[in-house]
C-alpha cells in the first residue's frame, strides 16, 4: 500500500513539474480536481465496503437508488435543464433504463458467473447509471433547445393538423441522433482510437481474454441500449410536465 501511494504521488508529480516548467496555470484546478476525486472515491469506497460487508439486499437497493438519483441530477445539470419539473420524467427514464438494461446484462451472463449477487449487480448498475449522464444530458439539451429556438416548426405542424406526438417527432429524432452519435463513435474506434478500459482491467485482474473482451462488447451494447431507453422514456413522460394545456412548452 505504501509503495502504491508513493508511485501515485510520483505519477502526479511528473505532470505537475512539467506544467510548472511550461507555466501552465492549471495547478490549482489540478489540485482541486485531485482533492475532489479523492473525497468522492473515498466516500464511495467506504459506502460500498459497508454494503459488501453486511451483504444485505436492502442496503444494495438503497445504494443502487442513490447512484441512480445522482445520475438523474447530473444528467439534469449536463442537459442545462434548470426546471425542477424535469426531475420526475428524467428519474423515470433513468430508473427504467438501468433496471431493464441491467436485467438483460444479468441474463446474458447468467451462464458464466453468479449474477444474482451484490458484487455483480452494483457494478452493473453503477456502470449504466454513469453512462446515461453524458449521453442523455446532451440529448435532452438538443431536444428542448430545438423546441425553444425552432418553435415555429412545432407551431406550424400543430396548426396544420399534426398531433402532439407528430409535431414532436422531428425533435425526438434529433435527440436520439445525439445519443447514437457518441455511442457509435466509441464502438467504431475501440482499440484504434479509444482504449477498451474494461477489457484491460479484467485482464489485469487475472480474467481470461475471452471474458475480458466479451465484457467490453456487452458494456458498449448495454450503454447504447440504456441511453436510448432513458431518452425515449424521459421524453414520453415529460410530455405531461413540459407542456401546458394548450400544448405550448412551459418556461
Amino acid at each position: 500500500m505504501v509503495k502504491l501511494c508513493l508511485m501515485g504521488g510520483l505519477l502526479l508529480l511528473v505532470p505537475a513539474v512539467l506544467l510548472y516548467i511550461y507555466k501552465v496555470t492549471f495547478v490549482k484546478r489540478l489540485a482541486w480536481a485531485l482533492g475532489k476525486m479523492i473525497v468522492c472515491l473515498g466516500l464511495a469506497a467506504a459506502a460500498m465496503k459497508l454494503v459488501f460487508a453486511y451483504d444485505h439486499w436492502w442496503l444494495a437497493v438503497v445504494w443502487i437508488l442513490l447512484m441512480m438519483s445522482v445520475a438523474t441530477v447530473m444528467t439534469l445539470r449536463n442537459g442545462r435543464l434548470k426546471r425542477v419539473s424535469f426531475l420526475c420524467p428524467l428519474a423515470a427514464g433513468v430508473v427504467t433504463a438501468v433496471v431493464v438494461t441491467g436485467l438483460m446484462v444479468a441474463v446474458a451472463f447468467s451462464g458464466l458467473c453468479d449474477v444474482w449477487t451484490i458484487r455483480f449487480l452494483i457494478p452493473v448498475a453503477g456502470l449504466l447509471s454513469g453512462t446515461v449522464i453524458e449521453t442523455c444530458g446532451k440529448a435532452l439539451s438538443t431536444y428542448y433547445m430545438g423546441l425553444r429556438y425552432h418553435g415555429r416548426l412545432y407551431d406550424y405542424l400543430l396548426g396544420n393538423g399534426a398531433t402532439h406526438a407528430e409535431a414532436l417527432a422531428y425533435f425526438s429524432r434529433r435527440s436520439l441522433e445525439r445519443v447514437l452519435l457518441p455511442c457509435l463513435s466509441t464502438m467504431g474506434t475501440q482499440v484504434v482510437a479509444t482504449s477498451p478500459v474494461m477489457a484491460w482491467a479484467v485482464l489485469m485482474a487475472g480474467g481470461s481474454l475471452t471474458m475480458a473482451f466479451l465484457l467490453q462488447v456487452v458494456a458498449l451494447l448495454a450503454g447504447l441500449c440504456c441511453s436510448v431507453v432513458a431518452v425515449v422514456v424521459t421524453l414520453y413522460v415529460a410530455r405531461r410536465f413540459a407542456f401546458d394545456s394548450y400544448l405550448r412548452l412551459k418556461g
